[in-house]
């Protein structure tokens, strides 16, 4: 069993470009907006995942994970900004407008 932080929402992820403007998850994104909306502090990781392209009736699987910055720890109802940079944005690079990808984060110590 894992002893995880209790908390009531999500943190909430949001790529953006340099100047700061929203971009979609699979958009070649430089940063990441990284807020939480509880009352209570979070730790989080972030990770990039890039996704395979199933045919027919396969499942959709993770092609690649690439680990986003580090631990991040983020006070109640405070935002920051994560730069995307080395692995995470070379996996960008590769993967914006090309193939389904995804930017995901999760509660850590």
């Amino acid at each position: 069993m894992v002893d995880a932080p209790v908390v009531g929402v999500e943190p909430v992820v949001t790529p953006v470009d340099d100047s700061g403007r929203v971009l979609d998850r699979n958009s070649r994104f430089t940063a990441v907006s990284l807020r939480n909306d509880d009352s209570e502090p979070m730790s989080v990781r972030l990770v990039y995942i890039v996704w395979t392209e199933p045919e027919g009736d396969e499942r959709q699987q993770a092609e690649q994970v690439v680990p986003v910055g580090d631990l991040i720890v983020l006070p109640p109802k405070q935002s920051t900004l994560v730069p995307v940079t080395g692995a995470a944005r070379t996996a960008v690079a590769g993967a914006a407008g090309r193939v389904p990808a995804s930017i995901k984060a999760y509660l850590s110590r």
